[in-house]
């Protein structure tokens, strides 16, 4: 166990925050814990660990996570969900052999909270996955300028909100899932339930689009201020989407939302829909076949770049 890791389990047991860094590190800052031991942590499957302290989580800052976080299918012994997995201004470096392998792997996991806030990685794999409280991927971005960081959440179910304010996530124009001849998406909230709302604050990009499809997201969508531009695929993929609350794009103070792509709403249902001060690129369009506002329609001040 590395001085780091014993730090680590000496603070969950004290039901304390690991404090290593203030900021995401390289791999020569010498913070380096390793994901295989956050997941035996998460587990209860390092010697030393505390019973009572269990529940507490790992809630860890400024560490270098050199090697994948296997959680899929992941339960606690009671088969309830894992304790709350917080790395914030973390850099999680994943596989190095392979960079289209999930730096966190937890498909089909039950966790009962989730933050990557300020953390850098490549791609997390939270696919059919629960998470009983919210999810805060909000200033995240890649390992390195011009590298990707994709968030795959197919079919999770979300018990409270997604926070993305300020993020980056970027994937290769053309890139399509593996295994499968069908478009990727940098942010993929595809079949997703989301008890809550889903926050796209100022600062957000997504380079290589946003798929709401078949989603159901009980609360609102806000795209304030966002950026978001197609990949293969449509800069917003929202059909059948199924949204209880407001669907927004719009602006953020003094920063406008800029849509370099299609928005596709076939099908689908919201409780309103605005569309206020955008910025659309050319030739592209809004399509709202066969969908459903049930309240107020508002489009305003659109405008194309040139």
């Amino acid at each position: 166990m590395r001085l780091n890791e014993e730090a680590l389990l000496q603070a969950m047991n004290q039901r304390q925050w690991c404090e290593l860094g203030t900021a995401a590190p390289d791999a020569a800052a010498g913070l380096e814990v390793a994901g295989s031991f956050i997941r035996d942590l998460l587990t209860g499957m390092v010697s030393g660990q505390e019973r009572l302290s269990y529940s507490f989580g790992v809630r860890l800052r400024g560490a270098y996570i050199k090697g994948p976080i296997d959680l899929n299918e992941g339960r606690n012994a009671d088969l309830g969900p894992l304790p709350p997995l917080l790395l914030e201004r973390c850099t999680l470096a994943g596989n190095a052999d392979d960079s289209r392998e999930a730096a966190l792997k937890a498909r089909h996991a039950f966790l009962a909270r989730l933050s990557l806030s300020g953390s850098r990685f490549g791609r997390i794999d939270i696919s059919d996955a629960r998470i009983e409280g919210d999810l805060a991927v909000d200033c995240v971005a890649a390992l390195s300028d011009g590298q990707n960081c994709q968030l795959t959440a197919r079919g999770a179910s979300i018990d409270g909100r997604i926070n993305a304010r300020g993020s980056r996530f970027k994937i290769p124009h053309g890139q399509t899932i593996p295994d499968f001849d069908i478009n990727d998406y940098a942010f993929d909230l595809a079949n997703a339930h989301v008890e809550s709302s889903l926050y796209l604050y100022p600062g957000f990009v997504a380079e290589g689009g946003i798929s709401v499809l078949g989603a159901k997201v009980e609360g609102d969508i806000w795209c304030l201020g966002a950026q978001l531009i197609a990949g293969a695929g449509v800069a917003f993929r929202g059909q059948s989407l199924s949204c209880g609350g407001i669907l927004s794009f719009s602006r953020a103070g003094n920063t406008q939302t800029t849509i370099e792509g299609d928005i596709d709403l076939f099908g689908a249902r919201c409780a309103g829909l605005g569309v206020n001060d955008v910025i659309f690129s050319p030739k592209r369009t809004l399509l709202l076949s066969n969908s459903i506002v049930a309240g107020s329609l508002y489009i305003s001040s659109p405008s194309l770049e040139k």
